[in-house]
């Protein structure tokens, strides 16, 4: 996508968005086995469908992160290759993972993304085993844009012409009115076009990458006028070739009326696409399409905020949409979901391509595997920023334009805020403007004089004011105010922008700062180290010391810059690769860096900043060595392993397995290589599966998995691919044949899967929690001891000899389901259920406070009975009832709180429950009538608060080495790896370092006190809620605060 610049201050701060499409790898295998079987997936192999070559130079070394496909088909999972961040970075319960045919801007995403996992890839801040801080948990929410848009036909076909195209090709319709049109869609909203839209020009490039900006064709794109309709009724969620032309045209209309509202830059897919600027998206929202809309900026907010307004945007129904940029491109998406776990559901505006579930923030310094991520978002780390507030505005009165804050800087010596107004509109704004207090009721009291200022469209205004009406003592937040000019309403401001202004009891100003997450004046750089071999010819690795001497959190761009020769010997400075990165307050990081070596000799490299891309501010420099590469011949061998053969031969449809790569050879060999499948009988017939970068030393070997589904019977082909130039290639002696027949597919209870060979009698293993006997022509079923077997069947098997008058599945229905507590239940395949029950007893009596146990359900029961009446748990104090059911609510340092669950009982999540005495030892059944079970792929099953996740699992679980299990005496969870929980339970995957989490019932974790001796020797240390430090007088004024590590109310 290109860009228009209008003023300097678009160039210093407009986001070009852009169409776009030392953990082992044996290590992260079994991570991402042990995510996918609680979808009831198994792993496609224990090699990787895709690692980057970051530090790669043998067999043993480390990746930024794996990915890995399910052996279905349906779903990938991303594996940090560090141990300080999350483990899991994203993963997708319906898609597989493809490296050579993958969307532009999916590759740009896990392009960035292996830039800013590698970041700690030596990280100088230890693993803390500090207790986390206060977070409320979050519930999982489904995905709310139901739309699978794409970018091309019928979505561009009333989109310009292009006018290179010799058939009549439209121009794309840009990533952002794809995401824009895809949340509109959510609400429908409006019914028609609410102000003009002008007509514009704008360029169209042949072929960017071979002739440069010079070759280009200008354009018309017409206006719109107000009063167009938006032809709701026929637009659809998806579309397919079979869609109405009606329908058709409906969607086209209004993406080319999205596209123009933002004056979208038209261009060719070659060139990257159509493209805006992300500023644009609010204000066209606003005026053209009558929708509360304002953009926030990642750099604005500490990670923990800006999760949560993501988070609190969604839960309110509003989808949100997302910019950034990586160091491949841009893009805009929507971020609609939230799977309880901590990840996002992310549509990416590619017909479904790669939607899934991803960390917004990917880095955590101060965390382990599977906590809250507190560092840079995923791939797209660089300029983000999202579109808030998004929703109708029905009030019927015109939306309030407002100016975008940024405090630039404070003066404690003149006692002043310095901050800018940014005009992101299509029209000047004009308002009266000053400094005010944020009171604790929300409102903000001005405490300055005030001004009238207007801002042009596209430009920003700076003002600089004297803080004048605080003279009480306290800590207070000043934020700049703002509000149209000439009127009394209410003050707007944004309550993420302020700074802290402390006042002692004489009226005078002790301290004024602000948190400026941009400020790279407080970076240095050192130590830097080439990882790889300084080859010439190739891009090469390495790793740059960067510190923060700041006191608080630094994010921001660093560059990589080249010094090189020309042929003339004239020297020049060259922009090699960049990386978006967030360092903790005096902490210290190793960064990943790359350069191209272009010629045998020294070179000096530096990582820099910069503010305009023009110049570059280096925070240090060295100087490295190239060398010339090796020209050892090569010599590889090949082993395969197939998974579940017999022989060659394999009863599914599935083809899963490993191949042995061994370096036979004098020299390295280092290549990125490929597993690719064709029917050997039908060559259209053919896929690609698993990519690896690869580096052998002579001797050394590598293991790459693979997995290809689908496979129709018959006879198949494995090999290994690689790139030849710029075609593609077979390694030779990597063939390997097998032979596709028609099966019996088995599934495990921890979703693993078997095929057998067809039998007159079908035997069930023990292990087995569902059996897909659809297809088969078989006379008796020999069942196992799990009662709670799934049989899938077609109907005219439906009474063969040996199934049950239960759990038994024709057609996508059961007519009865019964679930027994102490047993696996394993769903592969959504069904409805005419009756489903789940029975269970409970050993020990409760008085409401003790003897919990956890559970899990997985389906939605709208009845709980003991066999003589039904049951009602307790849902608040005073109230008794017949059982006790518990909610996890959150948590605060090691303390896990859980309140009275609601009075709906949630198949998405984990429950504590307890019983009186009276129920002690009788069987409760949790039941229901016809409601839908769904797979486990699809149902969540997991709470999560950033710092904790209360995980509910099916099927018995094996915990990781962060896993906390119920103790004995119910009154905390226990650190123990390993340890197995039981079907129908749940478990804590929790924060490293923490032996014990302490379990409390209806607690807010707060004190309330009516004031505070400031004695210094008792208050040590002072936060507010957003977590900032504050100075310990800060606990003499009324609010809230986290003191000594304990949430306190003043009043």
């Amino acid at each position: 996508m290109k860009k228009t610049l209008t003023s300097l201050l678009l160039l210093l701060l407009f986001t070009p968005v852009l169409w776009a499409a030392p953990v082992k790898l044996s290590t992260a295998s079994q991570t991402a086995k042990r995510f996918l079987q609680q979808y009831g997936k198994q792993l496609k192999g224990t090699n990787a469908a895709y690692a980057p070559r970051m530090n790669a130079q043998s067999a043993n070394a480390t990746a930024p992160y794996y990915v890995f496909n399910a052996q279905d088909g349906k779903g990938f999972v991303i594996v940090s290759g560090d141990d300080r961040t999350s483990e899991i970075l994203g993963y997708s319960t319906t898609t597989s993972f493809d490296i050579n045919n993958l969307s532009e801007n999916m590759r740009s995403f896990m392009d960035g993304m292996a830039k800013e996992i590698s970041l700690l890839d030596k990280y100088n801040v230890k693993k803390a085993a500090k207790a986390p801080s206060k977070m409320e948990a979050r519930t999982p929410i489904a995905p709310i844009v139901g739309s699978l848009w794409n970018q091309d036909s019928p979505y561009n076909d009333l989109c310009p012409d292009d006018p290179y195209s010799t058939s009549g090709e439209k121009l794309v319709t840009g990533c952002v009115a794809t995401a824009m049109a895809q949340a509109m869609f959510k609400y429908k909203w409006p019914s028609e076009v609410m102000s003009t839209m002008s007509p514009y020009k704008c360029n169209v490039h042949e072929n960017l990458a071979r002739l440069g900006q010079s070759k280009y064709k200008t354009i018309s794109v017409d206006g719109v006028a107000a009063g167009t309709k938006i032809d709701w009724d026929n637009i659809e969620a998806t579309y397919s070739a079979n869609t109405s032309t009606e329908k058709r045209k409906a969607v086209a209309e209004l993406m080319s009326y999205v596209g123009r509202s933002v004056k979208m830059e038209y261009d060719r897919a070659i060139n990257g696409g159509s493209g805006t600027t992300n500023f644009t998206i609010a204000p066209a929202l606003n005026k053209y399409f009558n929708y509360n809309a304002s953009c926030i900026m990642r750099e604005d907010y500490n990670l923990a905020d800006f999760e949560t307004r993501i988070y609190n945007e969604i839960a309110e129904g509003r989808p949100v949409i997302f910019c950034g940029q990586s160091t491949g491109g841009g893009h805009c998406f929507v971020l609609d979901g939230y799977d309880g776990k901590g990840y996002f559901h992310v549509n990416w505006g590619w017909g479904g391509s790669s939607n899934g579930y991803f960390k917004v923030a990917i880095l955590n310094p101060e965390s382990t595997a599977g906590i809250g991520a507190s560092s840079t978002s995923d791939g797209y780390g660089m300029g983000q920023s999202a579109i808030v507030d998004l929703s109708p505005n029905t009030s019927g009165n015109p939306i309030t334009l407002m100016l975008q804050p940024d405090i630039t800087g404070v003066s404690k010596y003149q006692n002043t805020v310095s901050y800018t107004l940014s005009n992101f509109n299509n029209e000047s704004v004009a308002v009266q403007t000053g400094l005010g207090k944020i009171e604790d009721n929300g409102n903000v009291t001005p405490i300055s004089a005030l001004s009238t200022m207007t801002v042009e469209s596209g430009y920003l205004r700076r003002n600089t004011v004297q803080v004048t009406g605080l003279n009480t003592a306290g800590v207070y937040k000043v934020t700049p105010i703002q509000r149209p000019k000439d009127t009394n309403g209410r003050w707007l401001y944004d309550p993420y922008v302020y700074a802290t202004v402390t006042v002692d009891a004489t009226g005078k100003t002790t301290e004024l700062r602000y948190e400026n997450y941009g400020d790279f004046t407080k970076l240095r750089a050192s130590n830097f180290y080439v990882t790889s071999s300084g080859v010439v010819g190739k891009m090469n690795n390495v790793n740059v010391t960067v510190k923060n001497v700041g006191d608080h959190e630094v994010h921001t761009t660093v560059y990589l810059v080249y010094e090189t020769t020309n042929a003339a010997g004239k020297a020049g400075k060259q922009v090699h690769s960049q990386a978006p990165i967030t360092i903790p307050a005096n902490s210290s990081i190793e960064i990943p860096m790359g350069f191209y070596a272009d010629k045998v000799g020294e070179h000096n490299i530096s990582l820099c900043v910069t503010e305009d891309y023009r110049n570059y501010q280096a925070l240090g420099t060295a100087k490295i060595n190239v060398v010339s590469a090796s020209t050892a011949p090569e010599k590889l061998a090949y082993s395969y392993t197939l998974n579940g053969a017999s022989g060659s031969t394999i009863y599914d449809s599935r083809i899963s397995g490993s191949v042995k790569i061994t370096n036979n050879g004098t020299g390295v060999f280092s290549d990125k290589l490929t597993i690719a499948r064709v029917n050997s009988s039908v060559n259209a017939d053919q896929a690609f599966g698993t990519s690896k970068d690869i580096s052998l030393q002579p001797g050394e070997s590598t293991t790459i998995n693979f997995s290809f589904d689908e496979c129709v019977p018959g006879q198949h082909v494995l090999v290994v691919t690689y790139m030849n130039g710029q075609k593609l290639a077979i390694k030779s002696g990597s063939f390997k044949y097998t032979t596709v027949k028609k099966g019996i597919v088995m599934y495990n209870g921890d979703g693993s899967r078997q095929g057998y060979a067809p039998a007159a009698t079908i035997k069930i293993p023990e292990t087995v929690a569902a059996v897909d006997l659809r297809g088969g022509n078989f006379t008796a079923v020999e069942g196992n001891n799990n009662p709670n077997v799934l049989y899938y069947v077609d109907s005219d098997k439906a009474s063969t000899t040996g199934l049950p008058a239960q759990n038994v599945i024709v057609d996508g229905k059961a007519a009865k389901v019964v679930l027994t507590d102490g047993n696996d239940f394993y769903c592969p395949s959504a069904f409805t259920a005419d009756q489903i029950s789940y029975t269970r007893k409970f050993d020990k009596a409760s008085d409401g406070k003790t003897n919990y146990e956890a559970i899990y359900v997985p389906f939605n029961p709208t009845a709980i009975t003991d066999g003589t009446k039904n049951l009602k748990w307790q849902v608040k104090d005073g109230e008794a009832n017949d059982f006790y059911l518990m909610q996890f609510a959150g948590s605060n340092a090691d303390n896990l709180n859980f309140v009275y669950a609601n009075e709906t009982f949630n198949c998405n999540v984990p429950y504590l429950m307890a019983v009186p005495q009276t129920l002690v030892g009788k069987n409760i059944t949790f039941s229901a009538n016809n409601v839908q079970v769904l797979d486990n792929v699809s149902r969540f099953s997991a709470v999560n608060n950033n710092n904790f996740i209360f995980a509910g699992t099916s099927g018995k679980t094996t915990l990781g080495e962060n896993g906390y299990v119920l103790s004995a005496d119910a009154k905390s969870f226990e650190l123990k790896p390993a340890a197995t929980v039981d079907a129908f339970r749940a478990y804590i995957i929790g924060h490293d370092g923490l032996n014990k989490l302490n379990i409390l019932f209806n607690n807010d974790f707060v004190t309330g006190i009516n004031g505070i001796n400031n004695n210094e020797t008792e208050i040590k240390t002072v936060y507010d809620l957003q977590g900032r430090r504050l100075p310990a007088e800060a606990a003499t004024k009324k609010g809230v605060y986290i003191i000594n590590g304990k949430k306190v109310v003043v009043k």
